[in-house]
């Protein structure tokens, strides 16, 4: 499962890490199912590139937040929270991240959606999206100029925030 030759990458305890100063988990695989850590983090393409080795081999994979490192610490809907807010935050906050996973050809609301069906968390989904697509939707003015500009400068990242909840209810009929 490790997507290159280099030295960065170790294996313990059925976890993955990237060697970046400190060894930072990047893969978790727990019952038979295998989590990707995803974080906003200077290990980025690491990130992707594991990503994209786990998507071109077909192996099933969901997003996990690196805030449930240990699961036992959390209840089942606290646990589904972050990680939905995981979810969606990351591609939100960082939009080099939305555009290399769109490079490289990967569903992510097609994923998020996976995750919602595998654990009848739609509710939560909704609970969490809800204040996210707000935020996208919301503009700062600029007095000085007297111009409105959105929150997310970006437009395809903004329209993808927004039509977030379509595309996962299109996915989940589909």
């Amino acid at each position: 499962m490790i997507p290159d030759k280099s030295q960065n990458w170790a294996v313990k305890n059925n976890r993955i890490y990237y060697d970046y100063y400190t060894k930072i988990p990047v893969v978790t695989i727990s019952n038979d199912d295998i989590w990707v850590i995803i974080q906003n983090t200077k290990i980025r393409k690491p990130i992707i590139s594991m990503i994209n080795k786990l998507n071109k081999e077909n192996i099933n994979f969901l997003f996990k937040s690196p805030l449930i490192i240990f699961d036992h610490l959390h209840t089942e809907d606290q646990k589904h929270k972050l990680n939905i807010e995981s979810y969606i935050s990351c591609i939100m906050y960082d939009d080099k991240f939305f555009r290399e996973l769109n490079k490289i050809g990967f569903d992510y609301s097609k994923n998020l959606t996976s995750y919602i069906i595998k654990y009848s968390c739609y509710e939560i989904f909704q609970s969490v999206y809800k204040p996210f697509q707000k935020e996208a939707l919301s503009k700062n003015i600029d007095f000085y100029t007297n111009k409105e500009y959105y929150n997310i400068k970006d437009e395809i990242l903004r329209d993808y925030i927004i039509s977030l909840e379509r595309d996962v209810k299109i996915n989940m009929i589909l």
